[in-house]
């Protein structure tokens, strides 16, 4: 499907609709409504890249069904604020994936970002949102824009409280990059889930004197991840108490924190753990937990 012709986005939703996978060709595509891939199989392929920038406050896209796909996509935050950018399931059984048929997301870019000056702003509450039980990322980076191309940005502009938040069971990522939100950058409460390669840099335009929330946030009971990392770089002196909170730090092995450059500091790297970081390239590591 062509993001140039004015006539994609019907045939789109209806070839989707009638459970038939869909090639987008790179462009820029406005959606009035999100592309929903709700058969199980299915498969929306982004190229080169297509950029999917939802326009009424509504998800892009939504993964509905065991055993979808959707890869190569880039999606871009609209002038009003979406729950979520993406959304995979919808909270019921039938809309998870299963073990044998889980769903999945290969190469998935989600970015809140415009130009100072765009006519209109870009928002969104969270970038990606899994409600699905059996679902696997593989590789995915969510992004609020900390410069455009003339400066940084220093005062909350393109506003988004979470890059990913995780309610399904047996959710697995592979490769999370996760950067510049105001709230948690992760927040996972589904059961049973596990990251391999976490690496989030916490917000550059932090209000000083007291950042109170997590790069990552984990208030399910069994989680593993292995290498979890979170950056900092404040323009101001701020504070954070810790890099990395988790209900049971058991199952998170390497988990470091690095101060980049700039001022302020990171306490501890997980549930207290771990020295600070306060000065240019610092890091502190906590091997097991």
């Amino acid at each position: 499907m062509g993001g140039a012709s004015s006539s994609w986005r019907p045939r789109a939703t209806r070839q989707l609709a009638r459970g038939r996978h869909v090639v987008l060709t790179p462009g820029l595509y406005a959606l009035p409504v999100p592309l929903r891939v709700a058969t199980r199989g299915q498969v929306l392929l982004g190229l080169g890249f297509a950029t999917l920038t939802p326009m009424r406050g509504l998800p892009a896209v939504e993964l509905l069904a065991a055993g979808v796909r959707m890869a190569g996509v880039l999606v871009q935050a609209g002038p009003l604020r979406s729950r979520a950018l993406v959304v995979v399931g919808d909270g019921s059984p039938s809309s998870s994936g299963t073990a044998d048929a889980p769903i999945l997301l290969h190469d998935c870019f989600v970015r809140v970002y415009a130009e100072r000056t765009a006519p209109q702003p870009a928002v969104a509450t969270t970038m990606l949102w899994v409600r699905a039980d059996h679902v696997v990322v593989d590789h995915a980076w969510l992004w609020r824009a900390d410069h455009d191309s003339t400066a940084h940005f220093t005062d909350g502009e393109n506003p988004v409280q979470h890059a990913l938040e995780v309610d399904g069971r047996f959710v697995t990522v592979y490769g999370l990059f996760a950067e510049h939100t105001l709230g948690d950058l992760t927040r996972w409460r589904g059961e049973d889930g596990a990251v391999f390669l976490y690496q989030s840099e916490l917000q550059y335009d932090a209000p000083p004197p007291v950042w109170p929330h997590l790069g990552y946030n984990v208030t399910a009971r069994h989680h593993r991840a292995l290498g979890v990392g979170v950056y900092c770089y404040f323009f101001d002196e701020v504070t954070v108490h810790e890099g990395i909170h988790a209900a049971d730090a058991s199952g998170i092995v390497h988990s470091f924190t690095h101060l980049l450059d700039g001022g302020g500091a990171i306490q501890s790297v997980i549930n207290g753990r771990g020295g600070a970081v306060s000065a240019t390239g610092q890091g502190s590591y906590v091997c097991s937990s």
